[in-house]
């Protein structure tokens, strides 16, 4: 088995760090774009994000417009919140390929950090045209429509995700905000509880429970979540200040849940 057989079963098989080091001994002797592209996606799995940055970057100066590296290089930076260097990536790509329906959902959500909101509902839509199964991008369609304000088409967009793959509790979360959104907001609760039982990691389902508790002044609701939400917080859970103002007045706490969102 060659050395780069050998480091892409580590990289396919998890084993991250030998990978690492069989993609170091490989590159040393023999540099390839395919080999840094590679070695790339490995640095980043491991958390090392401007090492992989460099590699991706070794990996177009050995070949000028090396789609994959482009692509990897360009989700990097989606990750790092460089929105402006990863849309100029993905349209790097789309201009080679427009066929790429990973690529198009990818540069909608750069263009939704950046507030465009849209050029990224257009983007998200190019996707679903590509893949129509595509069930994160018609998702990202349906929180593009929020953002938009276009609540009604939120809902029915997101009613489409869940019909491609009901157990997707992305697509259950953002049905709730859009019915939140609405004001049916019992409903909207509904759905976040749907989703907390689904993934009880969702980053924002608990959220979700909270508020909608707040709003329809379920006081026996909102003592139970005052009791538990303090030790959500401290664990990193993702709960809006203005939310938890509504549950505890712990500046500290508060601090916290601000850094953390």
């Amino acid at each position: 088995m060659s050395l780069m057989q050998q480091a892409l079963a580590a990289q396919h098989s998890g084993n991250l760090p030998e990978a690492d080091r069989l993609y170091r001994q490989l590159l040393a002797f023999t540099p390839s774009p395919e080999g840094f592209s590679n070695h790339g996606n490995v640095l980043s799995a491991l958390g090392r994000k401007d090492d992989a940055l460099a590699a991706h970057d070794r990996a177009l100066t050995l070949r000028p417009g090396f789609l994959e590296a482009l692509f990897n290089r360009a989700n990097i930076l989606l990750e790092m919140r460089r929105s402006a260097e990863a849309l100029a990536g993905y349209d790097a790509v789309v201009a080679q390929r427009r066929d790429i329906a990973a690529a198009w959902n990818n540069r909608g959500t750069a263009l939704r950090q950046l507030g465009q909101h849209a050029a990224a509902l257009d983007s998200y839509g190019r996707a679903v045209a590509l893949q129509p199964g595509h069930v994160n991008a018609i998702t990202n369609c349906a929180i593009a429509l929020c953002d938009l304000r276009r609540f009604d088409e939120a809902l029915a967009t997101a009613d489409r995700a869940i019909a491609v793959q009901p157990d997707f509790a992305e697509a259950h979360y953002v049905r709730g905000n859009a019915l939140r959104d609405l004001g049916r907001v019992e409903e909207a609760l509904a759905e976040y509880e749907q989703v907390q039982a689904r993934n009880p990691h969702h980053p924002h389902a608990l959220n979700g429970i909270a508020q909608a508790a707040l709003l329809l002044c379920d006081w026996d609701r909102t003592t139970r979540m005052a009791q538990v939400l303090p030790a959500q917080v401290a664990a990193g859970r993702a709960i809006q200040p203005f939310v938890l103002l509504g549950y505890s007045d712990d500046a500290a706490l508060l601090r916290r849940c601000a850094e953390s969102t």
